[in-house]
């Protein structure tokens, strides 16, 4: 590889401390006082704005009736400045708030150690970690979350029910628990610290391997580098790297992880004030087809590993467009112990785009994550034939004899059946598009499809279909009739019963 980022630039601050006159009223300015910021350039070289920076601040502090807290003045001060950058990511934090900020990093809260994911009906059990409350109180993979200390979490995004699944060591939560077609039930957790894996791996099928990484703390190249070894020598021949939910980190590993999949070339560009420094990659790399999963909470030096992977051609980017963070901190510790989390670089890739507030678009934009991970595998190892099960006996769904998490089913009185729209349609290859309004359109087989929300029509190449109720709408979810299916996507086969759903498209047979 190339010139590396392993020396930060940082920048120190002096502190100085100014003599003043007292002073009585507000009249004319103090002679002494009005020649001090002159007097302060001349012995420490400051510019005149930074001076009277210094000569205000030292004035408030010993001269202003009643005696102002001087921690509030400076943490005042430094507030006012940082709101003018229009930066959410320059941060003056305390050091117990930058050690809280490391603990995240490296994956380390307190909470009761489960991960939640969301599908159509509602939030789940994604993950249960080992040794952590949850697996005490027998959760389960898959229990529905439907409250949190009496409080129903419907409405809510999944980041704001992760973030109330966490407090303080110690503390009591309560989480009301849908499992299977079973009553709901209670179950009282105590939190405690969870440290979790900053990178699982396994194999899919016999060809396929599966990288997680959650975050880049540090070791995530060497860590890397171990789990890919690992599942080579099982016999893959393709990889998945799932970079969803991973909100970055430090940059170096993910240039290192780049560094692996490129023979040479721009891996990213970063321009600071002072200049710009192009790291490029090493010769020889590994050959292995590659696809990368990412979502709206995929950020920085994610976004730094993925871009760098997706200009150069190496990988296609499946899921939803990236968070949008193309810059650089570094940290510099301040003189009274605390510490300024500082912005000093966007970096770029070879074509000269930057992600910064814009994000990546994927090359395979997938909305339901229930379906990424199998849109990946089919990316890898296209099959002619697609198909997708509902199991309402056993409460599972099933995309090319995958399992995904259970997807709803609406079933009304008079035997109609409803199906989920937009996943139904992704896991036949297609995007649907919502509008403002609420219509829902989408095109499949050179078929364009609209769905009305306000007559309730269904179009098909600007055609009404004559069909009865064709889709409904519940819990915020558009859902499309059996019939609608058939009449529109015209798959290949359908096979219903009262519990059971399946139909594919591109063969002739199940």
């Amino acid at each position: 590889m190339g010139q590396s980022l392993s020396s930060r630039r940082a920048w120190a601050a002096a502190v100085i401390i100014a003599v003043t006159v007292p002073i009585a009223g507000v009249l004319e300015p103090d002679a002494a006082l009005a020649k001090q910021p002159d007097g302060l350039q001349q012995q420490f070289q400051v510019s005149a704005n930074e001076a009277s920076l210094l000569q205000i601040y030292d004035l408030l502090r010993d001269q202003h009736w009643p005696q102002p807290n001087e921690k509030d003045l400076l943490n005042g001060a430094i507030k006012g400045m940082l709101e003018t950058l229009d930066d959410p990511y320059t941060q003056y934090m305390t050091a117990e708030e930058y050690q809280n900020f490391v603990r995240q990093v490296n994956q380390s809260y307190d909470g009761i150690g489960i991960r939640v994911g969301e599908g159509t009906n509602g939030f789940h059990v994604e993950a249960v970690f080992p040794s952590s409350p949850a697996e005490s109180a027998g959760l389960h993979v898959g229990d529905r979350i439907v409250a949190v200390n009496g409080k129903s979490t419907f409405g809510l995004t999944v980041d704001q029910v992760s973030g109330n699944l966490r407090g303080a060591a110690g503390s009591s939560i309560t989480l009301q628990v849908e499992r299977d077609d079973k009553p709901s039930f209670t179950v009282t957790l105590t939190r405690k610290p969870i440290s979790l894996p900053t990178l699982t791996s396994r194999i899919l099928d016999q060809k396929t391997g599966y990288i997680h990484l959650l975050t880049f703390g540090g070791n995530e190249d060497k860590d890397f580098g171990s789990a890919l070894t690992d599942l080579q020598k099982k016999g893959i021949d393709s990889l998945i790297l799932d970079l969803r939910g991973n909100g970055g980190g430090l940059i170096d590993s993910a240039i290192r992880i780049a560094d692996r999949f490129l023979d040479g070339g721009l891996i990213t560009r970063i321009k600071t004030r002072i200049g710009e420094e192009e790291i490029t990659a090493q010769p020889g790399s590994l050959k292995m087809p590659l696809v990368i999963l990412v979502d709206a909470d995929t950020a920085s030096a994610s976004e730094l590993l993925a871009g760098a992977l997706q200009t150069q051609k190496r990988a296609k980017l499946i899921g939803q467009k990236t968070f949008g963070k193309g810059v650089v901190q570094t940290v510099v510790p301040t003189a009274n112990g605390d510490v300024l989390k500082l912005t000093f670089a966007q970096y770029y890739f070879a074509d000269g785009s930057s992600p910064n507030k814009l994000g990546l678009q994927p090359d395979v934009v997938v909305a339901s994550p229930a379906l990424q991970l199998v849109t990946a595998l089919e990316t890898l190892h296209p099959s002619k034939i697609r198909s997708v099960k509902f199991d309402l006996d056993n409460q599972k769904t099933y995309v090319n004899h995958w399992e995904v998490p259970q997807q709803t089913v609406v079933q009304r009185p008079d035997g109609q059946v409803f199906l989920p729209l937009r996943f139904l349609v992704e896991a036949f290859g297609s995007e649907v598009n919502w509008k403002p309004e609420g219509d829902e359109s989408f095109q499949y087989n050179n078929r364009y499809v609209e769905l009305s929300a306000s007559d309730g029509t269904l179009t098909v190449n600007g055609q009404v279909m004559d069909l009865p109720q064709p889709f409904l709408a519940k819990d915020g979810i558009t859902f499309i009739s059996l019939d609608a299916v058939k009449a529109v996507l015209q798959p290949d086969q359908v096979r219903q019963s009262d519990r059971l759903i399946e139909m594919e498209v591109g063969g002739t047979s199940l």
